[in-house]
């Protein structure tokens, strides 16, 4: 997850322990558990649904109206020492295994729907779900069953398709949709559960390549002056200028769904990340002055992500959070070099840096994050032996982005990615920003995860996590995060000592290309 390391006190956010709550769990026999039982080690535990001092404002998905489901027992075929049971919902039966867990959203609206446990999840996710920061787990078998929108309710086509980089498949049917997650070990049974509800055999995505593109090149300076904020400056000129700030009231419709590149490229003092993008609500009540932040990062894809369901994250919500002032980090975390099997062929990482990179373009392309953005990779702390597979897809990962036209940004551990990326100057092609994790409770760029003439206001540090923070009446469990973010638009240059790809210089200058000494 973003953010090991030690937790403690900082300021009035207390660290929680917390892993999910308000869930209503349904055993094989149709039991609901109460608010003080826990339906087993590592899964969700039903509380009930929380007041609303939670999160601030009532849920609007508290209304949504209820879906009628069964549970019914079915006995395990011979051989088969587990049990199963099927999950009748919208005229269709998902056979599942009987330990998972069924979760009623219209119910409990403020159950946080992730992907890293086993269940099946009925309704529509609440737009202010109470979950922990946590944002990265391992996919595992997981369902969400939803009822389609009235308009596509009879209109809908049956499809299954899998999306492999994402370890997702989605699926549609008249009357719902269907998103299914897995892991190598229990694809299978999701598959047969997608079967026994008579929706067809997924076939297989391929990731969209998009084609080679510099970065913009704008046609005057981009870099904020020395005096002013870059965050005070939620809108920009065509030539990516930062411009006047507007204000949340004052917000209207775009005609162009592209967000400004300031709000990526220009990020100075406190930020925060979460497992969901907050509702408008949220974000309304945490808009400066009410609290320090003016950050937010978002987990916009990729196989790990814990909580892929993402109710808010639209373009409509990135756009309208835009104009409120709101900068953002779009975070994709998948493939992991903690599970790199020593031996496997480097054209394994290479491979799959380059996949992820073409994957999170594509995610960031249809939430309004255009060329130029810096998108980033959330690489979790590895061991020693993995650092050249993790420095190799790291560096797949930044080449791919340049080539595409966008920025790279890495997040991982002080003591293990940061380190080796120090390590591996001008040997691999780097970040255009580091993310540092280093839960050191410093509100500052860390100065000491690398030498100061590395990354200069090109970074990230994330001091604290997993703490509970409350402003306007709202409360978000959170990591906490400081920006020293400045990422010109640049015209295709090369640094020295870095390696190929296109890079900003000290000061933000852009320069023709340098080809680096041998």
């Amino acid at each position: 997850m973003r953010g090991w390391g030690s937790r403690r006190r900082v300021g009035a956010l207390t660290a929680t322990g917390a892993l999910l709550a308000a869930a209503a769990v349904v055993t094989a026999n149709s039991g609901v558990l109460g608010a003080d039982q826990t339906a087993s080690t590592n899964t969700l535990t039903a509380s009930g649904t929380p007041s609303s001092s939670a999160t601030g404002s009532p849920d609007a998905s508290a209304r949504q109206a209820t879906v009628p489901f069964t549970v019914t027992p079915v006995r395990a075929p011979s051989g088969h020492a587990a049990g199963l049971k099927t999950v009748g919902v919208l005229g269709r039966g998902f056979t599942v295994p009987a330990g998972w867990q069924v979760i009623d959203l219209a119910a409990h609206p403020t159950t946080c729907v992730r992907f890293d446990v086993h269940a099946v999840y009925i309704g529509t996710p609440g737009a202010e779900q109470n979950c922990p920061a946590r944002g990265v787990g391992s996919h595992t078998g997981a369902v969400l069953i939803q009822p389609a929108p009235a308009h596509a309710a009879t209109t809908a086509t049956t499809t299954a398709v899998d999306h492999s980089i994402a370890a997702e498949i989605d699926a549609s049917a008249p009357g719902m949709t269907v998103t299914a997650t897995y892991s190598g070990a229990d694809r299978s049974t999701i598959v047969s559960a997608l079967a026994a509800a008579h929706l067809p055999s997924p076939t297989v995505a391929t990731v969209p390549v998009p084609p080679n593109a510099p970065i913009p090149a704008p046609t005057a300076s981009v870099s904020p002056s020395a005096t002013a904020s870059p965050l005070a400056s939620p809108s920009e000129t065509a030539s990516g200028q930062p411009d006047a700030a507007v204000g949340r009231s004052s917000i209207s419709p775009q005609t162009s769904t592209t967000v400004p590149l300031s709000v990526t490229n220009y990020i100075s003092g406190a930020g925060f990340d979460a497992c969901n993008a907050p509702s408008a609500s949220q974000m309304a009540a945490w808009t400066a002055p009410n609290s320090p932040f003016k950050a937010v990062g978002i987990y916009i894809g990729g196989s790990l992500r814990a909580c892929a369901a993402q109710p808010n994250l639209t373009p409509a919500w990135v756009s309208a959070e835009a104009q409120a002032g709101w900068h953002f980090m779009p975070l994709y975390v998948g493939w992991q070099a903690m599970n790199w099997t020593p031996g496997t062929p480097l054209t394994v990482p290479a491979q799959l840096g380059s996949q992820s990179a073409d994957d999170a373009i594509a995610q960031a392309q249809a939430l309004g994050f255009g060329a130029g953005s810096v998108l980033y990779y959330d690489m979790e702390a590895y061991p020693a032996t993995a650092e050249s597979a993790a420095m190799t897809f790291l560096s797949a990962w930044s080449v791919e982005l340049r080539a595409k036209g966008y920025r790279s940004a890495v997040y991982s551990s002080e003591s293990s990615g940061i380190d080796d990326l120090v390590a591996n100057l001008g040997k691999i092609s780097e970040p255009d920003v580091i993310d540092v994790a280093n839960w050191n409770g410093q509100e500052d760029a860390d100065p000491g995860a690398a030498p100061s003439a590395d990354w200069p206001h090109q970074r990230v540090h994330q001091y604290e996590g997993g703490a509970n923070a409350t402003y306007g009446g709202v409360t978000i469990n959170i990591d906490l995060d400081y920006f020293d973010v400045s990422v010109a638009v640049c015209v295709l240059a090369e640094k020295p000592n870095r390696g190929a790809g296109i890079y900003t210089v000290p000061g933000n200058a852009c320069v023709p290309a340098v080809v680096p000494s041998p």
